[in-house]
């Protein structure tokens, strides 16, 4: 390869290198494991959300962790999970669902009693720095006519994440209250436990870099041809 060559490489190769950052938010390492707030479920506090903020340069949410506790009275919790832009004047989330999981069910930690980990994997969703969302459980629209609740893991500590809080809904089976109708909190109620995942975007490789990824080919290309 002559000099061009081996020039034009080197820099394309940098030209195209991506970003893999990671990043966590969570208050599950402050929680005590048991401490909790409840009852959600079926059939009235059907909604129970963490509000948070989006910061820096990782902005995809790769996956949710909450806790809940099954109270099996004398059904378990069928449930999804999702994510929406919130708006911290009005305490209502707002415009579309941006993710929504299929519908799970308690297992009562599997027989185990005590809290049970669920983790809902959100596919690098992508959202937008600086920005408030809430990710929340509901069992709205799952109703199957026996009261099924649980407790949700939560710490009474309002320092534990300053960038949200914990909110609910008492909306029963109708999922149409949850951007039209302002969203309870309370001072004492802190934050849910929670953990979760962020990455940063792979960069985009910008148009003079596809610009120099050509002179490369053709400069390899050259370079074969002369030593042929």
């Amino acid at each position: 390869m002559n000099k061009l060559g081996k020039a034009l490489s080197v820099v394309v190769v940098s030209g195209l290198a991506s970003v893999a950052n990671a990043g966590v938010i969570e208050t599950v390492s402050g929680w005590n494991g048991s401490s909790e707030i409840a009852a959600f479920g079926e059939s009235n506090s059907a909604t129970y959300g963490q509000t948070f903020k989006v910061g820096g340069s990782e902005t995809q949410l790769d996956s949710w962790t909450f806790f809940l506790n099954d109270r099996v009275n004398p059904d378990y919790v069928d449930f999804a999970f999702y994510v929406m832009d919130w708006d911290a004047a009005t305490t209502r989330a707002t415009g579309s669902v941006l993710f929504q999981s299929a519908a799970v069910s308690s297992t009562n930690n599997g027989g185990l009693d005590g809290m049970e980990e669920f983790t809902f994997n959100t596919g690098g969703l992508n959202l937008v720095g600086g920005n408030d969302y809430i990710a929340f459980i509901s069992s709205t629209g799952l109703f199957d006519g026996q009261t099924g609740t649980a407790s949700a893991g939560s710490l009474r500590d309002e320092s534990a994440y300053l960038d949200g809080g914990f909110f609910w809904q008492n909306n029963g089976n109708s999922a149409g209250t949850w951007d039209t109708q302002s969203w309870s909190s309370g001072s004492n109620y802190g934050d849910l436990a929670f953990s979760a995942s962020f990455s940063s975007a792979a960069k985009v490789p910008e148009p003079a870099s596809l610009l120099l990824l050509g002179l490369g080919l053709a400069g390899l290309g050259f370079s074969r041809r002369t030593k042929a």
